[in-house]
């Protein structure tokens, strides 16, 4: 049985590198044998029916790499985990008052304790943040662009992670359900 997943890809089509239509990246998914592939906005997201997804995070990856020549990390959830994860969110009221103020970074690992407690012991001004299943999701009032705990956070934690803010994640879930 089929079932809808999500793929995120990380750093393409920022600042003119990593090109990557999504037209392109649609054919691409298709040629793997995705079902029903769609795409949202520039930034690598990609919305699927699949039977099986085993590997299918590193075979995405070296098709793109193959047809693009870079090779971008790829952070993949069912449907199903996506709605978990907005669910959850700690952030909700800040998302209803201010839906750009919240983003989440969704985790390719479950990072070590010694990372989070690294991140725990930093001040980051107004900013907050909270993990969850899969994710860290934060609340960033003054902006992501203007967020020390956004620019740092990866390096932080050291595991791969892709961030989406709160009106694409939302975005992408009504793509998935209809899907």
């Amino acid at each position: 049985m089929e079932r809808t997943y999500i793929a995120l890809l990380r750093g393409i089509n920022v600042s003119g590198t990593n090109k990557l239509p999504m037209m392109q990246l649609k054919a691409i998914a298709e040629g793997l044998g995705l079902d029903h592939c769609h795409t949202y906005i520039q930034s690598g997201n990609l919305v699927f029916k699949a039977d099986d997804v085993g590997g299918l995070e590193a075979r995405l990856a070296a098709a793109i790499e193959i047809e693009c020549g870079f090779r971008p990390p790829v952070i993949l959830r069912s449907l199903a985990q996506w709605k978990e994860i907005i669910a959850h969110c700690p952030f909700m009221a800040e998302a209803g008052d201010a839906p750009a103020s919240v983003h989440v970074y969704l985790l390719g690992e479950t990072p070590q304790q010694k990372h989070l407690d690294d991140l725990t012991s930093r001040n980051f001004g107004t900013d907050r943040w909270q993990v969850g299943e899969g994710a860290v999701y934060l609340h960033l009032p003054d902006g992501v662009g203007r967020s020390k705990l956004a620019n740092s956070i990866e390096r932080i934690l050291k595991v791969p992670m892709t961030g989406r803010n709160w009106q694409t994640m939302q975005a992408i879930e009504a793509l998935g359900e209809n899907a």
